[in-house]
């Protein structure tokens, strides 16, 4: 049997730290209430939840209030967005700052917005520096700007975006701003307050906690969030159905984890340039496609000259490495990756471009593996 290497941590990261699933999996057998029932099963349920909301909002250094609950990254952007043009809308403001670099979960309601609701919206470009830059939103703003929404690291290119730089300017102007923590959640500090973030989205499975469990902060909770489904009034009317109670237990932990152990970004930018030697240099046409220097160490994006990517990722998941050509909720897409695309490569170059994204979990020894692997199967493919 073929040892895994998973390299492909930006679409999912193992749920595998015994720190997160053995007491998750003693809620899970014991404490198995629903939280809104008015018994002691449920209120038991219910401690454990608010529990687990303080270890989040200590994550995002806040107060539990400003943390609501949801089934992921997508819903809260989702939730985010039409809460901000509900409320911009109030005041006549309808126009829309974003880029084409967001994240699905971004880019459709928004799109919505502009079709069926009459918002104006500048979809800006990061062209081939790879991020949206505050000059870029600046020259974008408008007297009518309600909101801005920007991720913090892109999920296929690794670009950080300058999200302090960009909210105090907004701040200034007061406009909303929403910043998709989803990939930097775990690596990088997340201090809304210090984004100047009205709102903030992050997902659990990304800091390897379980799937179907995420949250938005607002930075305004006596306001409160407009629902997007209807059916319930659980956390503060944001969103109906009984809690996903043992995801939202196990986020937290994956919350607690994550700030306790804050040395383990020591390894990933060690993994990060193990493989970027491997690769770099011993591979001729491997091109890394934005400046390293302003890319997270966790998420890598390659071309290989005269290779096809798609190619590429099925000969090394066969050889036992996993990687991917970009988000994993775009991989059944037949053309290039469109962040690609509107992050200024042509064509040719998106179609050859392959993501590696690393965890802590990862090792050295899988880095030089997994390098050698990799100009294994580019030469094999080149050959034929």
């Amino acid at each position: 049997m073929i040892a895994l290497i998973y390299l492909d941590n930006a679409a999912t990261a193992p749920p595998t730290i015994p720190e997160i699933n053995s007491p998750l999996l003693d809620y899970m057998t014991y404490h198995f209430g629903n939280p809104d029932s008015p018994h002691f099963a449920g209120e038991d349920a219910s401690r454990y939840m608010n529990h687990a909301r303080s270890q989040v909002a200590r994550l995002l250094h806040t107060n539990y209030r400003n943390v609501y609950f949801t089934s992921g990254g997508t819903e809260s952007n989702n939730i985010a967005i039409y809460h901000a043009a509900t409320l911009a809308a109030k005041y006549g403001k309808k126009h829309i700052i974003t880029s084409l670099s967001e994240h699905a979960s971004v880019l459709e309601p928004i799109r919505h917005l502009q079709d069926q609701l009459g918002f104006r919206v500048d979809f800006l470009t990061p062209g081939r520096k790879g991020y949206i830059s505050a000059e870029q939103i600046r020259d974008a703003i408008r007297p009518d700007t309600g909101f801005v929404s920007l991720m913090y690291v892109n999920n296929e290119t690794g670009a950080v975006t300058p999200v302090e730089e960009i909210g105090k300017m907004l701040a200034e102007k007061r406009i909303a701003f929403h910043v998709d923590c989803v990939q930097a959640a775990g690596f990088y500090d997340l201090n809304p307050a210090a984004m100047c973030a009205t709102y903030l989205s992050v997902s659990a499975h990304k800091i390897h906690g379980p799937m179907g469990s995420g949250c938005i902060y607002t930075a305004h909770p006596d306001i409160g969030l407009y629902g997007i489904m209807y059916g319930g009034h659980q956390e503060g009317g944001a969103r109906p159905g009984t809690p996903n109670v043992p995801g939202i237990i196990g986020f937290g932990l994956a919350a607690q984890y994550a700030m306790e152990n804050r040395e383990r970004n020591e390894k990933i930018i060690r993994y990060n340039a193990a493989l970027l030697s491997g690769l770099l240099i011993k591979i001729p046409g491997c091109h890394p496609n934005f400046n390293l220097a302003f890319m997270c160490p966790r998420v890598m994006s390659f071309r290989f000259d005269d290779v096809d990517a798609d190619t590429l990722v099925a000969a090394l998941d066969i050889r036992g490495v996993c990687v991917s050509t970009g988000a994993a909720c775009n991989s059944h897409a037949v053309e290039p990756s469109s962040v690609l695309l509107a992050s200024g490569l042509d064509f040719a170059e998106a179609a050859s471009t392959i993501r590696v994204s690393l965890s802590a979990l990862n090792t050295e020894y899988e880095m030089r593996k997994a390098a050698e692997i990799i100009r294994e199967a580019v030469t094999f493919l080149r050959s034929r």
